[in-house]
């Protein structure tokens, strides 16, 4: 069961799909490519999207500090970070930047084990392998050396402690190398967590 209207006919119709498809064509042509032609020919004004995603944002952003769900019903405040995590990154302005950096700070607050290192994982980029494909790397893009610095020190304080079960320790280990490639990348001292012996 689809949790827009179908077929879409109207902008109301069209937000509904953007706002569940995660505000990206990517998701939107990959998961429904019918509703997605019907989008396209609906003609959604690239500034629209972006409202759109901003307020996408803020539903996220409220259901992460009220522990409420996502439009798909989720009440994971890991899996709610990482999409607050990938607008922010598409958006890739300050604003939505700013407000990946509180959600961030929130997980400090909320998780434990093995969640800290994923929620790690979405703030580093998922492994991406080039140095600005990940929060801290669009903060350095804006020009915001404080964000850039904040949210690399949030990663350091998610990874102090190693996960007890082995698969979560090497994720872990892969993190720790991945934000010290970030930090050396940015000309960024090394943080907390990394200069902790493993």
């Amino acid at each position: 069961m689809s949790h827009y209207p179908r077929p879409l006919r109207t902008t109301e119709d069209a937000r509904a799909f953007f706002l569940v498809m995660g505000c990206t064509s990517f998701h939107m042509s990959r998961e429904d490519p019918e509703s997605y032609a019907q989008y396209q020919a609906l003609k959604i004004p690239s500034e629209l999207e972006r409202r759109w995603s901003y307020e996408l944002l803020q539903l996220l952003g409220e259901a992460l500090e009220r522990g409420g769900r996502d439009l798909h019903g989720s009440a994971d405040p890991g899996w709610i970070h990482s999409q607050i995590v990938a607008l922010a990154e598409s958006l890739h302005e300050e604003e939505a930047l700013v407000r990946a950096c509180a959600a961030s700070e929130l997980m400090l607050e909320c998780l434990r084990g093995r969640s800290r290192v994923s929620c790690a994982w979405s703030v580093l980029g998922s492994g991406r392998s080039r140095a600005r494909a990940n929060l801290p790397g669009c903060a350095a893009d804006l020009g915001r050396s404080d964000l850039t610095r904040r949210l690399l020190a949030i990663a350091d304080e998610l990874l102090v402690e190693a996960p007890s079960a082995a698969d979560d320790r090497q994720r872990w280990r892969r993190s720790r190398l991945r934000c010290a490639a970030i930090r050396k990348a940015l000309g960024i001292p090394a943080g907390a967590a990394e200069e902790r012996d493993e």
